[in-house]
């Protein structure tokens, strides 16, 4: 569960407290799965305009709900988010972010605000003036 994205424990938890059980019986794979594609879609293309090394694929044929983002230090970057009450985890320097269904685009906004205040920890795209 460490992938696992929560932004305020309360509201995740009545979330979670709304879907109890199975949340693919309350809500249905099909909705879910467009709900979680949208967010990272959305979370993706804004982090990626905001100028972080986005390592996930493009195409969401070939995505799931895990979006990866190239870090200086992916250890220090998770335990500052956690300190925002942001659950994410690293591989190597790669910075993972899951959604799913109790997610939402406050949710997203809330982690991209975050990774703005601690950019200094995500490694900066370069762009074809700089190169």
């Amino acid at each position: 569960m460490t992938q696992m994205l929560q932004i305020n424990r309360t509201h995740s938890l009545t979330r979670l407290r709304w879907l109890k059980g199975d949340p693919r019986r309350a809500i249905g794979d099909d909705a879910i799965e467009r709900q979680v594609a949208r967010l990272v879609d959305r979370f993706q293309s804004a982090a990626s305009a905001a100028g972080f090394v986005v390592r996930t694929p493009t195409d969401p044929r070939h995505r799931g709900p895990l979006v990866v983002l190239q870090s200086l230090d992916a250890p220090a970057l998770v335990t500052q988010l956690a300190q925002d009450g942001i659950i994410a985890s690293s591989r190597d320097n790669g910075l993972r972010i899951s959604f799913h269904a109790y997610n939402n685009d406050a949710d997203v906004d809330a982690v991209l605000a975050a990774l703005q205040s601690h950019r200094h920890l995500l490694e900066q795209a370069v762009t074809p003036t700089q190169a």
